[in-house]
């Protein structure tokens, strides 16, 4: 299933404005290109990246990392497509780093503070609408 732009920002929450400027300053760079006539089209993994995004620049992260992180995880989303969850930690040191189970996170003792996102969860609501879109007659549900 692909989604266009405006119900890509609908599902998820993200802001199209922030989405647009981080896109436009190169801090996105695994936004989906533009079609033919300048749609971009979102699949399930670039949606779990615009998720991720909208949560921290929500939480006034910097959109150039925001858009790195997002990236990440979308990357992560297409080669490990049965992975549930993503932990974003601030070390000590002030670098970041990501993990992908909370017995990862709580083994190490230079993590000052950690974000979790369910994408298993986002992933499966995905299916849910990809198939509640199929099995519709009538009006378009987004």
């Amino acid at each position: 299933m692909l989604l266009t732009t405006a119900s890509a920002m609908y599902l998820t929450g993200a802001q199209r404005l922030k989405f647009n400027e981080a896109v436009s300053r190169g801090h996105y760079r695994c936004a989906p290109n533009p079609d033919g006539h300048n749609y971009r089209m979102f699949d399930a993994a670039a949606l779990v990246g615009l998720f991720v995004f909208a949560r921290m620049t929500e939480d006034d992260v910097p959109p150039r990392m925001a858009g790195r992180w997002a990236c990440e995880v979308e990357r992560v989303a297409r080669e490990r497509p049965g992975i549930e969850n993503v932990f974003f930690a601030q070390l000590c040191d002030g670098s970041a780093t990501i993990f992908y189970s909370f017995e990862d996170v709580s083994q190490r003792r230079d993590v000052l503070r950690s974000r979790h996102f369910g994408i298993g969860a986002m992933l499966g609501y995905m299916q849910t609408l990809q198939t509640a879109i199929e099995n519709h007659e009538g009006a378009p549900l987004l």
